[in-house]
């Protein structure tokens, strides 16, 4: 039999341990490989475009839900897409200074439903037999003045007739009252009438305040 000398027994001592610490560190790394649980995936099914992304935002359900009941031709989309417009643009006005005063606080996404509801029943291809056109009924007198706020692209009437641009007018017209009066009633009735024959719009603003309430109000 071979004798090892001490330096022998040194080197065979750390080949030892060596084969040891392998042994160790692999049956850890199984170990835990076989108690690793795969991290869950979430699916988002049927999104064909990013636009659809925004189903994923939070929407008033109520308000969509009364759009599509008077307009039963409106999508769930197309009424979330109302809906986050009205939204979207009376936030604008809300953070704006100059719509700080009068009674523009109380101008409300679901009140602004309640009044396109009253005014076109939710449909945009309405016009009126006094030529107010629109969801929002929006006279075509107003489209100078609305080119120039900024709010439409072009002073022409057929801005009046898509969507979007109609809804931004008429949130424009009716915090443009809103602001120099000290009530909502107010503010509907000269939406409806004019500043000059407000009287006149009065049974108008307890309509649409009548809707709104039955909505939900707000305020």
């Amino acid at each position: 039999m071979m004798k090892l000398n001490n330096r022998g027994i040194v080197i065979l001592v750390f080949i030892v341990l060596a084969f040891l610490l392998g042994v160790l560190v692999a049956t850890a790394e199984y170990s835990n490989n076989s108690n690793k649980k795969e991290d869950p995936v979430v699916h988002i099914k049927n999104i064909k475009s990013i636009k659809n992304i925004k189903n994923i935002r939070k929407h008033d359900e109520k308000a969509v839900a009364w759009l599509m009941k008077y307009n039963s031709k409106l999508s769930e989309q197309e009424a979330i897409d109302i809906y986050f417009h009205v939204e979207d643009t009376i936030r604008r006005y809300h953070k704006d200074y100059n719509y700080s005063c009068g009674s523009t606080y109380h101008v409300t996404p679901r009140l602004f439903v309640a009044l396109i509801l009253t005014e076109s029943g939710a449909r945009s291809n309405v016009v009126s037999h006094a030529g107010a056109i629109g969801m929002t009924q929006v006279m075509p007198l107003h489209v100078n003045t609305l080119h120039s706020a900024g709010v439409i692209k072009e002073p022409k009437v057929s801005e009046l007739k898509r969507t979007n641009p109609n809804i931004r007018a008429g949130v424009h017209i009716l915090m443009t009252y809103a602001k120099n009066v000290d009530t909502l009633h107010r503010a509907l009735a000269r939406y409806n009438a004019g500043p000059g024959k407000e009287r006149l719009g009065n049974n108008y603003a307890r309509k649409v305040i009548r809707l709104y309430q039955r909505i939900g109000s707000e305020v």
